[in-house]
């Protein structure tokens, strides 16, 4: 399951990488495709890092923080918009959650793909 859940994510980033660069000389338009990409990644993530946590996978405990700091992004992003009837800043609405998604990836990549320490019995088998 975790490496799919890699694949499906690297997906993601590359598909939203591929739109950045086909839509960022259409003015405010690049705009609405970075977050048509998070639409898809951001649920994706929260799914994933709520699974983990619930499983007690390896690496649970940083995706605690994952999932603390997702849902406290949200909320912030939830009042400001409520409060302002704005758009919340560019830099909160975007560079944030990419940040978390960012942090999130790594956090999969690690797990499944550094190596993990062997004990001692038979080291030259690997299970």
């Amino acid at each position: 399951m975790k490496y799919v859940d890699l694949a499906i994510q690297t997906l993601l980033f590359v598909f939203a990488l591929a739109l950045l660069i086909l839509f960022f000389d259409n003015g405010e338009q690049w705009y609405f495709v970075v977050l048509y990409a998070q639409i898809l990644l951001g649920p994706w993530q929260l799914l994933g890092s709520l699974t983990s946590i619930l499983l007690k996978t390896r690496h649970y405990r940083l995706k605690i923080v994952h999932q603390v700091l997702s849902w406290i992004v949200l909320l912030v992003l939830y009042i400001v918009a409520r409060n302002t009837g704005q758009m919340p800043h560019p830099a909160l609405l975007i560079l944030v959650p990419w940040m978390l998604a960012s942090y999130y990836y790594l956090i999969t990549w690690n797990e499944v793909i550094s190596k993990r320490t062997q004990g001692k019995f038979l080291p030259h088998l690997s299970f």
